[in-house]
């Protein structure tokens, strides 16, 4: 017990007030209640662990209803059961593997937080982040990170409507026998085998408010890793911006270090290749080079971030996808129109979640090539040839784009995405050739 609570005081060593009001700001109480970045403060432990423990209880029973209900479907040989089964028990699993791997990663969330509450780039000629250029630059990203988060809120509604409008149209049109293969309960809004009867009754109230409980866990777990992991990316994607933009202004930024530093010169007098003049453009140049180091260091921990997660995102999504399909596809030949409408509102879910995650790889890998065309058109043609050299070095340095990757081979792009897409229908297609199926 006491490595534990040593373990969470190591955790909580830089959770100062300045921290936490960046967090707060960033993701509001949703990071706390997701258990995705909670506070592990001695005064705010008691709260963290209960809140991982109400996730556990709604996690981890359903997880083991479904592996038993796949079973028995599986004994049954009732494929569209089966489908949902192991559909709804791959999101609790990745809702469940989630909650202690971001715990086991804390360090790449909380070091990349604690850089990204301050300034990333400090620049000699002053605080560039107040130059007009950026201020837009920043409304721009704020802008584009909203319509974002369209997405993940519409992935709510969905994960929703997954669960309540098959349960509803089912509730009024009523089942003869409500229990299917192996005695799994469709009368629920998660088909699900119980060891006691729950088709009636206050115990069945009681199962539909425990499901939807425990889905609405997994929609506020799988919606606060959509944000993490869209907030950092846009962030060092607007870092970016600022390098490529520092090096553009590199020029006007050090003629006003310049004059600020002989306060009676003017700036007609100023000779471009005057080696004090020189000596500023090099130490502004520095800056942008110490401000991409840092950037990549944060790079770095995102990757970690999202290697693992992205991969198995990627794995489940594409399974999920591919039943979907196939069951659509009995669906049809049967006209079971709920079946139609609840695996076609998971396919969109499915898709919408592996675009989104594959949109952030892009854009950062999109961003990385911008800054190497910002700096081909800079005006290095004004610098002496020391600072040509360091110009030089880190020109060559950004020649390939940045790909982040999944599992360290997969490459999060939309490239990828369409691959995706296109193996999802391909099992799809194996399904469908197999008559006996």
């Amino acid at each position: 017990m006491g490595s534990l609570l040593d373990k969470f005081d190591e955790w909580a060593e830089v959770e100062d007030e300045d921290f936490w009001k960046f967090i707060w700001k960033s993701y509001g109480p949703l990071i706390q209640i997701s258990c995705m970045f909670p506070s592990y403060r001695r005064s705010m432990l008691p709260i963290t662990l209960l809140t991982f423990a109400v996730h556990l209880l709604l996690l981890v029973p359903h997880f083991l209803l479904l592996v038993i209900t796949i079973y028995q479907t599986i004994v049954d040989w009732d494929l569209e059961l089966c489908s949902l089964a192991i559909h709804f028990s791959l999101m609790i699993f990745y809702a469940i593997f989630t909650l202690f791997y971001v715990q086991y990663i804390r360090y790449a969330y909380s070091s990349q937080a604690k850089a990204m509450s301050t300034d990333i780039g400090n620049y000699i000629s002053g605080r560039i982040y107040e130059d007009k250029w950026c201020v837009r630059a920043k409304e721009e990203n704020w802008q584009e990170t909203l319509r974002l988060l369209i997405g993940p809120a519409f992935l709510m509604l969905g994960s929703g409507a997954v669960l309540i409008l098959p349960y509803t149209l089912k509730t009024i049109k009523g089942l003869d026998n409500p229990y299917g293969a192996g005695m799994v309960n469709a009368n629920l809004p998660i088909p699900a085998w119980y060891p006691f009867p729950t088709h009636e009754g206050a115990v069945h109230w009681i199962a539909v408010l425990y499901q939807l409980v425990a889905a609405l866990s997994v929609g506020v777990i799988m919606m606060q890793v959509l944000l993490l992991f869209l907030s950092n990316a846009q962030r060092l994607r607007f870092e970016l911006s600022v390098v490529g933009y520092s090096m553009t202004s590199i020029l006007k930024r050090s003629m006003k270090l310049h004059l600020r530093a002989n306060p009676g010169l003017n700036r007609d007098e100023v000779d471009m290749w005057d080696p004090k003049f020189q000596s500023v453009v090099e130490s502004c140049l520095r800056d942008s080079l110490l401000h991409h180091q840092t950037i990549l260091e944060l790079l770095s921990l995102f990757t970690t971030q999202t290697d693992t997660l992205v991969l198995l995102g990627y794995s489940v999504g594409t399974a999920s996808i591919g039943m979907s399909l196939f069951n659509i596809l009995r669906a049809l030949n049967t006209q079971s129109y709920e079946s139609i409408m609840l695996f076609t509102i998971m396919i969109m879910g499915e898709t919408l979640v592996m675009y989104i995650l594959s949109y952030i790889g892009e854009s950062i890998t999109s961003q990385t090539s911008d800054l190497r065309n910002q700096l081909y058109y800079s005006p290095w043609n004004n610098f002496d040839l020391r600072n040509r050299k360091i110009f030089l070095n880190f020109h060559t340095a950004i020649t390939e784009p940045i790909v982040i990757t999944a599992g360290g081979l997969i490459p999060i792009s939309l490239d990828t995405f369409s691959s995706i897409m296109n193996t999802a229908y391909s099992c799809f297609n194996l399904l469908n050739t197999q008559p006996e199926i």
